[in-house]
């Protein structure tokens, strides 16, 4: 009977003392596994925003690239017109040169026709 108390009360010593080793042991073990887990979610959500900083910039290039292409575009359409407009402005010259010469030589009006037709036509 003696030797069912001494080990009734081992037991009761023992269990605790053991708990408190395997808890010792084991919750910095258990607090490294949080922390690495934490970090794990860290990674996780960073690897998230790259992707979406990542899609937004691809996105950013894209209509970078689109505003370049429409202002190529209006720039060679301005171009055209500014070409177009000094052939205008040219041709417009010409003309009034023969109108000024009519004006000064109205003997030579039978021609003015013909000037403004080449010019037109050239």
């Amino acid at each position: 009977m003696k030797t069912k108390i001494i080990l009734t009360v081992l037991l009761i010593v023992l269990i605790p003392i053991t708990i408190a080793i395997v808890i010792a042991i084991f919750q910095p073990r258990i607090a490294v596994l949080k922390d690495i887990q934490n970090k794990q979610n860290q990674i996780d959500s960073l690897k998230q925003e790259l992707s979406i900083y990542r899609n937004n910039n691809t996105e950013l290039l894209d209509s970078i690239n689109i505003l370049i292409a429409e202002k190529d575009s209006i720039q060679t359409v301005a171009d055209s017109i500014v070409a177009d407009n000094f052939v205008y402005k040219y041709k417009l010259g010409r003309i009034q040169n023969y109108l000024n010469i009519v004006k000064n030589n109205s003997s030579q009006s039978k021609y003015l026709k013909g000037w403004i037709t080449r010019v037109l036509n050239e």
